[in-house]
């Protein structure tokens, strides 16, 4: 029997512009204009950004949901996501992801 080691990789994730605008304008709705930040680019692996390179060609857009609490965020102590000292406020997080998720899911389903 033979035993193969593929070099595997995480590709870089690039967001379609217009999804992007699509998205903010669905969480705006969702969670208020005042709750929606744009970001910088940033150039990060992710293994979502295989979605947006099938051979069907799907728009993709990653975004970030902010779960760290108030308080948190006020003393400048943010851990990031894989960090072992990293914990989301859980009711928030799940709050704020499922009324963004809903509100951008209804819009794309309707065209707008």
């Amino acid at each position: 029997p033979k035993v193969s080691f593929g070099v595997t990789f995480t590709p870089a994730n690039f967001n379609d512009h217009l999804m992007v605008d699509r998205m903010k304008s669905s969480a705006q709705k969702a969670i208020g204009e005042s709750n929606v930040v744009e970001a910088e680019m940033q150039m990060v692996g992710e293994d979502f950004a295989r979605y947006g390179r099938t051979e069907h060609k799907v728009p993709t857009v990653l975004y970030w949901l902010g779960t760290v609490p108030d308080a948190r965020l006020k003393s400048k102590d943010m851990p990031g996501l894989h960090s072992p000292f990293y914990y989301p406020d859980p009711n928030k997080s799940l709050e704020t992801g499922i009324l963004v998720s809903s509100q951008s899911l209804m819009d794309l389903f309707n065209g707008k």
